[in-house]
């Protein structure tokens, strides 16, 4: 997934997590860059897949609407990612990359401004991550 243009956050689902002891892979791992002319950071999360589903919707049901807000708020709070339009079509998108550990305040606040072309391409990208990540994966 990319917000921005150029895009500034990007986001990719890079593997399911090893399965624990309790049973096969519930959370998987994604890769999460940040790019902005003063800062650069990446992030690596485990997290489920339903906030994705969830925000998938919402990002679609504002898109169809040009007016409302959509919210992704990971399972551990490592990325929480709201997005707002307006009725001319301008998203404000905001969020929060929280390393995770001990330390709260290890984290990025970041904005990006956009416009409501690109929530076609978002929704459509989120549909291809969820997708990638129900493939059958056999019990090691």
């Amino acid at each position: 997934m990319r917000l921005g243009n150029p895009a500034r956050l990007l986001l990719n689902h890079a593997c399911a997590a090893p399965p624990s002891d309790s049973g096969p892979y519930t959370e998987h791992r994604f890769d999460c860059n940040f790019i902005s002319k003063a800062v650069e950071a990446h992030l690596t999360l485990e997290t489920t897949i339903g906030p994705f589903v969830s925000f998938r919707d919402e990002l679609a049901q504002i898109d169809r609407a040009v007016t409302g807000r959509a919210e992704l708020k990971t399972s551990g709070a490592d990325l929480t990612l709201q997005a707002e339009i307006d009725k001319l079509g301008h998203i404000k998108w905001s969020g929060v990359l929280r390393h995770p550990g001990p330390i709260p305040e290890e984290r990025l606040e970041f904005w990006i401004e956009d416009d409501q072309t690109s929530l076609s391409r978002i929704v459509e990208e989120l549909t291809a991550i969820i997708a990638d990540t129900r493939v059958e994966i056999p019990h090691l």
